[in-house]
């Protein structure tokens, strides 16, 4: 998430199936994906006009995963329906 209240939402969203995090920009560095201790998977959930620098998350010892959202949507945006038709299971898998 880039914001607080991105993070917020999604928190509510998804309840004890994740832990939520803001990255306070659109652009998340290596060094803070790094920084979260003992995670196998991250997905990425940013505002549709952030991914232009995705890529550089591949060689990390992590499997990232973006979340792409529906066009205009941030994750603060999204209804309940919205998140459900992310179907986030898939990527937990």
């Amino acid at each position: 998430m880039e914001g607080i209240l991105d993070a917020i939402r999604t928190e509510q969203a998804c309840g004890a199936n994740a832990c939520v995090m803001a990255c306070f920009t659109s652009t998340p560095t290596i060094e803070q994906l790094l920084l979260i201790p003992n995670v196998e998977k991250v997905l990425i959930m940013l505002d549709n006009d952030a991914w232009t620098n995705y890529k550089k998350f591949e060689d990390l010892p992590m499997d990232v995963e973006p979340v792409i959202l529906p066009v205009g949507k941030d994750p603060g945006s999204l209804t309940d329906d919205e998140f459900s038709n992310l179907n986030l299971s898939q990527y937990l898998s």
